[in-house]
């Protein structure tokens, strides 16, 4: 059974029965039913984490000035964070007010993404326009939902190599996301622990490279500006 529980400013589950009812027909039947283009459930580890009551659900029903959905938002998230990561299976669903609009939702998620990267989380929206494909089927849209949902969880190896993929992430970020998901992630396979362990390597190698590159890059710099002032 789902947990239902709310906590904070404007974040609480009295919302309409038919939303928090959405929200349940959404986890429990179309996330646990069989994927149509692969083995397995559409998410793997809905099914468990429903079955360990580790899922809880949250609607939000103010809608105001975006920044301060954003700060709101934002605080739950710090604030739970250690609930989820205390549980791989852990997630919290935010059933979003049927009056938001896709694009607000969409640059609420924007943000709020980033933050939930910082904290070792993901993030994922769901609502009915989404265009978020199958891995494994194009034409398959698994996070079309019947109302406008986010959902914050532990990041898996797929998760994991599309986030660290993003351009602009600093290394020191992409190491710490890494160490995150081997030290907490339950879906981490033996394959999964060994490649990301390589990639952690490779990816302080590069790093250390940089740096020490950066440094003769200096001196040279240095020796060449300190030979010039010689022959003045």
């Amino acid at each position: 059974m789902i947990t239902e529980t709310g906590k904070g400013n404007n974040l609480h589950t009295f919302g309409r029965e038919m939303r928090i009812g959405k929200a349940r027909e959404y986890l429990e039947t179309f996330l646990c039913s069989p994927h149509p283009h692969r083995n397995g459930a559409v998410c793997p580890f809905m099914q468990t984490a429903l079955r360990k009551n580790v899922v809880q659900v949250v609607a939000y029903e103010d809608i105001s000035r975006e920044g301060d959905e954003i700060n709101t938002l934002t605080s739950f998230i710090r604030k739970h964070r250690h609930d989820i990561l205390a549980d791989g299976y852990a997630a919290i669903v935010i059933v979003m007010s049927a009056q938001i609009s896709i694009s607000m939702l969409t640059r609420i998620h924007r943000t709020l993404h980033k933050h939930s990267l910082n904290e070792g989380l993901l993030l994922g929206m769901f609502h009915p326009e989404s265009n978020v494909i199958s891995l494994h089927n194009d034409d398959y849209y698994p996070n079309r939902s019947g109302l406008p949902l986010l959902a914050l969880r532990n990041i898996s190896s797929p998760d994991l190599e599309i986030a660290i993929k993003k351009a602009g992430m600093p290394t020191q970020k992409k190491l710490e996301l890494i160490g995150t998901f081997l030290s907490n992630s339950p879906f981490a396979t033996t394959k999964d622990i060994l490649h990301w362990k390589n990639i952690a390597a490779k990816l302080r190698c590069k790093y250390h490279l940089r740096i020490a590159v950066s440094i003769v890059c200096l001196a040279c710099i240095l020796a060449y500006l300190a030979l010039g002032i010689s022959h003045l």
